[in-house]
């Protein structure tokens, strides 16, 4: 095939417009990924590349010379238009992802001098004594955030949980504010993997761990912890009858006092292994 034929085929308007489409694709693969000046350069080329086609249409050379340059005129101030309506919006669109990127920071401040939090779960060995409100994570599929608070009307201390397997159902946990400043409105998530309990064939009581059920996250949200050493305590407890493997919250956001921006931390844990997930067993009726 003689090399002017082989010229004409690759430089069509079909062989021209797939791969000016394919730069277009890539300068916009580089907006979205923030990398703005080759997004620039791509959409240049695609522009470039467009144009010199254009000016070289075997059509258009047909024509009279008026009405090539009114086409070449049109084709020039169109690609223009577009090559600069494509690098003002670039530059526009991730600028506006950078000011929202600022302000989402403006608002959550990490800050670890001002608010030092342990998180400990252990395992409850005896009921709880309680003479007041007890704070309770229900775990449950159908729930996926808040206490269920359990308050004694009675006036006299009672001991909580009243049945007998809660020992392996239920974590006690303890929020401590070492830090100097009280905090408030402290947020964090739990995650939940609800797993099932299957009966083990000739030991009525016993439960083995089948299918994956459910997973979700389960928030709370806890008033205020006084600083130097105030606690705010709750319950994980298990009422569902499946096992479910808890993986304990790494941070959480505060507010501190005198502080206008909500401040993210990070959960001191008493040693590594307590970062590791854990299960409570389910309910048997």
């Amino acid at each position: 095939m003689p090399a002017s034929s082989v010229w004409n085929k690759a430089w069509s308007w079909v062989v021209v417009g797939t791969v000016v489409s394919l730069i277009i694709a890539l300068a916009v693969t580089f907006m979205t990924s923030s990398h703005v000046w080759l997004g620039d350069i791509f959409f240049l080329l695609a522009g470039t590349l467009f144009l010199a086609k254009f000016f070289t249409w075997e059509d258009a050379r047909q024509q009279s010379p008026a009405i090539r340059r009114r086409l070449s005129l049109i084709g020039l101030l169109t690609t223009v238009t577009l090559t600069i309506v494509a690098l003002v919006g670039n530059h526009y669109l991730n600028r506006a992802k950078e000011l929202t990127l600022d302000r989402s920071e403006s608002r959550v401040v990490t800050n670890t001098e001002l608010a030092t939090v342990l998180l400990n779960c252990e395992m409850m060995v005896k009921p709880a004594s309680w003479d007041n409100t007890l704070y309770v994570v229900e775990t449950s599929p159908n729930l996926t955030a808040g206490f269920a608070l359990i308050t004694s009307t009675g006036g006299k201390p009672r001991n909580w949980p009243e049945e007998k397997d809660f020992r392996t159902r239920t974590y006690r946990c303890e929020l401590t504010n070492y830090g100097p400043a009280a905090i408030f409105g402290l947020s964090t998530a739990f995650n939940f993997t609800f797993v099932e309990a299957l009966k083990v064939p000739d030991n009525t009581g016993a439960r083995k761990g089948g299918a994956t059920v459910t997973s979700h996250e389960h928030v709370i949200e806890v008033p205020a912890i006084d600083g130097r050493g105030g606690t705010f305590v709750f319950y994980l407890h298990n009422q569902s009858e499946y096992f479910v493997n808890v993986i304990m919250p790494d941070s959480a956001t505060v507010e501190l006092s005198g502080r206008p921006e909500r401040q993210r931390m990070s959960f001191k844990q008493p040693h590594p292994s307590k970062t590791l997930p854990f299960f409570l067993s389910p309910k048997i009726d």
